[in-house]
């Protein structure tokens, strides 16, 4: 049996146990859930350690900026490969390799003394995650039933936003009590540690089908990339991967570019109000994926996710035009609710629509690479609106692709199924 727990065994014991507590009746969700907490504290505890790392190196805040391109371009330069390799491996092994490459690379800053080769070790790590994400968000559905699909997304989301909140602190801390490359060792281990519990996972293997409906366990070059073509005939899943990317404008690009300077336009001490504004949208962020599960038992995936980008988008705006921090974190607040609901409604939507199609790794690893040319853009648009305009006036401009977004998928939702089907490939 693929589940521990079926529809059937799942409703004689809704009522005997809170529903938050199927998804880890299955051992495998329990041990993932595990693993991606520790490897999202090991993530998020180096990083602020390896830019500090780079910045005492250089002193050269462009260095930085260097390094942070290292982090991103592999995830849309490997985004071919990705499904192409979990076509022909397993997706725990795949998963397991790429957390022990991250571990080695990791433990690599610790011999480097160069910019050079601490930029090498960045893109090693980040393309091992290229391959890792994309695997974990294939794996739930397999170790879930598909009606608690949605809590089980929250939850891993959780885990990496929780991490995101504390990882931080920590490497921080490792940082002034026991020096960097306590931290960087500590990080290295987490990786470690979250490839032994990814070896605990047993599930039954789901050969992954084709684009084209063959067996054939290996795909050519030209199947993988008539993966982009599939998508444009399931159009209500392209636009979805499409606003993603066009999303990323207003949320990844413009806040990562311009949020230190607008903290010191907000308050006279930069530091803590970024600090603040940070606390602030972890905690959205963890509030939203959290409620998302809530919602699409009254609402589909797209109708949360299409409200969800709305929302945030019109707090982009406000927060944008706000001259005070009062002001500035409720906006910022209700921006990581929603991030979170449109997260958690788009990984759930994406898995339930490519169950069908067995492509789950290959979307998931389109999603990735255009999240990332949407915040690399993002953050181009950002700095060059600002130079002609200022910052508050350019996240105000960039703000309206999400709200264009959110407009438009809701616009879909509200066509008749017939229509939708007939003419958007659903």
């Amino acid at each position: 049996m693929l589940f521990e727990l079926d529809a059937y065994q799942i409703c004689g014991v809704r009522h005997m146990q809170a529903e938050w507590r199927i998804p880890f009746q299955n051992r495998g969700f329990a041990w993932l859930f595990g693993g991606q907490l520790i490897t999202a504290l090991g993530t998020w505890s180096s990083y602020i350690l390896i830019p500090l790392l780079v910045y005492q190196m250089t002193a050269d805040p462009v260095a930085v900026g260097i390094l942070i391109s290292c982090r991103l371009l592999p995830l849309i330069l490997l985004a071919p490969l990705v499904g192409k390799v979990i076509g022909q491996r397993s997706l725990l092994r795949v998963m397991i390799e790429s957390d022990l490459v991250r571990a080695v690379a990791m433990l690599g800053f610790l011999l480097t003394d160069t910019p050079l080769a601490m930029y090498l070790l960045t893109i090693v790590i980040s393309s091992a995650t290229a391959f890792f994400n994309p695997g974990k968000f294939a794996l739930i559905p397999s170790l879930v039933p598909q009606e608690v699909l949605a809590r089980a997304n929250s939850y891993i989301g959780v885990a990496n936003q929780l991490m995101m909140l504390i990882g931080p602190a920590i490497g921080g801390v490792a940082f002034a009590f026991f020096g960097i490359e306590a931290g960087i060792v500590f990080s290295a281990l987490t990786f470690l540690v979250s490839a032994l519990m990814l070896m605990r996972i047993k599930v039954q293997p789901v050969k992954q089908k084709s684009v084209e409906g063959e067996n054939e366990p290996k795909r050519t070059w030209r199947q993988q990339f008539a993966i982009l073509q599939n998508l444009w005939s399931r159009k209500m899943l392209f636009f979805l991967l499409l606003g993603t990317c066009i999303s990323n404008l207003g949320y990844g690009g413009a806040l990562n570019a311009l949020f230190p300077v607008l903290a010191e336009d907000l308050y006279p001490d930069a530091e803590i109000a970024y600090g603040y504004i940070m606390s602030a949208l972890g905690g959205g962020l963890m509030l939203g994926t959290l409620l998302g599960p809530n919602l699409q038992k009254k609402f589909a995936p797209l109708r949360v996710y299409s409200g969800a980008m709305i929302m945030a988008s019109l707090c982009v705006f406000s927060f944008g035009g706000s001259e005070r921090l009062w002001a500035a974190l409720p906006m910022v607040f209700l921006l990581g609710i929603g991030n979170g609901l449109e997260d958690n409604a788009s990984v759930t939507y994406v898995q339930q629509e490519t169950a069908r199609t067995g492509d789950t790794a290959d979307v998931f690893s389109v999603d990735q690479a255009l999240a990332s040319i949407g915040t690399i853009t993002g953050m181009a648009l950002a700095t060059t609106f600002a130079a002609i305009f200022d910052a508050h006036q350019a996240v105000q401009m960039l703000s309206l692709c999400p709200f264009a977004i959110g407009i438009l998928i809701g616009l879909l939702q509200l066509m008749p199924h017939r229509f939708i089907k007939k003419n958007l490939g659903q």
